[in-house]
């Protein structure tokens, strides 16, 4: 299997990959019943729509031979700014404390089809070249302990972590630095 991640700034069909993308969030998110076109349209806005506004130079893709996207993921080089904008999700506002040394935070998703297959990996790899080409120090994801990525992220060194509560559910920190 041949995947190329870019930019989506560099997409040759960008309106077509975001739309992939979007596809790609909803197939993956934890909530897949919404009780109407509104409900849906409100969990984008809330969950994908801020990076696609915000960082969408910092959206990438990872691409197959055929055009298609099978795994994105999106980056803020600069959560310190991103938490004074608007509404930010209560899960970063948690580690507000931890954003100096791990200033960029990220979401990935592969499609359910492309999972276990290394595009997750190569994702995180171009990532993390970005950023140290940025001389940014450090990235961070939010997750839950119970999650089956906690796995996925030790292995591809995120090795500080840190667990907090918020409105009663565990929240974990994984950070990495970048050197």
């Amino acid at each position: 299997m041949s995947i190329q991640v870019i930019s989506i700034q560099n997409s040759n069909d960008k309106t077509f990959h975001v739309s992939q993308v979007e596809e790609i969030f909803f197939q993956t998110a934890k909530k897949q019943s919404f009780e109407n076109s509104l409900e849906r349209k409100s969990f984008q806005d809330r969950w994908l729509s801020p990076y696609l506004d915000q960082s969408a130079s910092n959206l990438y893709i990872a691409i197959d031979s055929q055009n298609n996207i099978t795994g994105y993921l999106t980056a803020c080089f600069d959560t310190a700014l991103f938490l004074k904008r608007g509404d930010p999700p209560k899960s970063l506002l948690l580690f507000e404390d931890l954003v100096e040394e791990y200033p960029c935070h990220f979401h990935i998703n592969c499609s359910p089809s492309f999972q276990r297959q290394g595009v997750g990996r190569q994702l995180v790899g171009h990532l993390i070249s970005e950023v140290q080409s940025c001389g940014i120090g450090g990235v961070f994801i939010v997750t839950s302990p119970e999650e089956e990525n906690v796995n996925f992220y030790r292995k591809l060194e995120f090795k500080r972590e840190i667990n907090r509560t918020l409105e009663g559910a565990q929240i974990l920190f994984m950070g990495r630095k970048v050197q």
